[in-house]
């Protein structure tokens, strides 16, 4: 949580400093986790319509579709090499569960998620979900300011299928930051 949370910082302070629309991608597609901090084309990109469909929208395009939408978005974007030079990994013993944010209204359960930062110093509210087979954390991340809600969850008792406890846990705490 704070390599996520520095990585929040840093895109807010350098999409001002830039004068362009950064974004924080993260990574959580099975066994490869990780986060890169990656800056718009220039400061009149605007984020293509598309990329804000709803989930239930994009559930009627098929695969190669948002396949497609996602690597228009993705060409866009260049890697900011002063935050790293390659993309950070996620410790092999922690999953992201998933990241919801309040541009898309959507809990991302896999492959991965976009955050993104304006030179206003506006951000997406976002809520990004962390487990072991201990625990599950939150992070929220508040729109306008530079605050963060960290809460810790202890998974106890038989749970049966850990990955299906987590994200069933995942979405009930995406449904609870909504409100």
């Amino acid at each position: 949580m704070d390599n996520l949370e520095r990585a929040v910082r840093f895109s807010h302070d350098e999409s001002i400093l830039r004068n362009r629309i950064i974004r924080l991608l993260i990574r959580f597609d099975g066994e490869n986790q990780n986060f890169t901090v990656e800056y718009g084309q220039d400061s009149n990109f605007v984020l293509p319509a598309q990329f804000l469909t709803d989930s239930e929208e994009a559930g009627l395009l098929d695969d190669e579709e948002l396949a497609k939408k996602r690597q228009e978005i993705d060409k866009a974007f260049s890697k900011v090499e002063e935050f790293q030079e390659e993309p950070e990994e996620i410790h092999e013993f922690v999953r992201v569960v998933g990241v919801g944010s309040s541009l898309t209204n959507s809990l991302e359960l896999s492959e991965g998620a976009n955050l993104f930062f304006y030179p206003s110093g506006e951000k997406d509210a976002a809520i990004i979900i962390l487990a072991t087979d201990e625990e599950i954390g939150t992070l929220e991340i508040e729109p306008f300011t530079m605050d963060f809600k960290r809460e810790f969850y202890r998974i106890e008792g038989d749970i049966g299928d850990t990955l299906e406890f987590q994200l069933s846990r995942a979405k009930a705490l995406y449904e609870d930051w909504l409100k």
